[in-house]
């Protein structure tokens, strides 16, 4: 038995339609994720989902004061053009920060509108290896 591989990451927002239209620009308009229909279970629930790839992001409206101090708190997303993506972010408003670099693992972090931390990557290679990162 063991852990297959991570299924969905949920991170919260607040309460309200302008808080999802938010939610929606961000993840599905700026990242380009796909907007998915919650499960018929959840119509009392204020959520959002987004696929990424063969995973997901659920975004939860919770009943906390924002900003919410999160810490390190975050998730990850591998993309095939991080330059890109730190364009569009950019472009759209969001700040993109530099941070620890890890090899072959070239990385920034930014902020979804409700300021969780997300940080962006592009794997080039084996982390653990000293070998150059492979060209894309």
């Amino acid at each position: 038995m063991r852990i297959e591989r991570l299924q969905h990451a949920s991170v919260p927002r607040p309460r309200g339609d302008a808080p999802l239209a938010q939610a929606v620009h961000f993840y599905r308009d700026v990242l380009g994720c796909k907007e998915l229909p919650k499960p018929s279970t959840f119509d009392e629930v204020d959520v959002a989902w987004f696929a990424c790839g063969d995973d997901e992001i659920h975004v939860l409206a919770i009943d906390e004061e924002f900003p919410l101090r999160h810490g390190g708190a975050h998730f990850c997303l591998a993309c095939n053009d991080l330059n890109g993506i730190r364009t569009r972010l950019q472009s759209a408003g969001f700040r993109c920060e530099d941070t620890t670099p890890i090899p072959n693992r070239p990385r920034f972090v930014t902020f979804d509108p409700f300021g969780n931390q997300v940080e962006i990557t592009e794997i080039r290679g084996d982390y653990r290896s000293d070998a150059p990162p492979s060209s894309h």
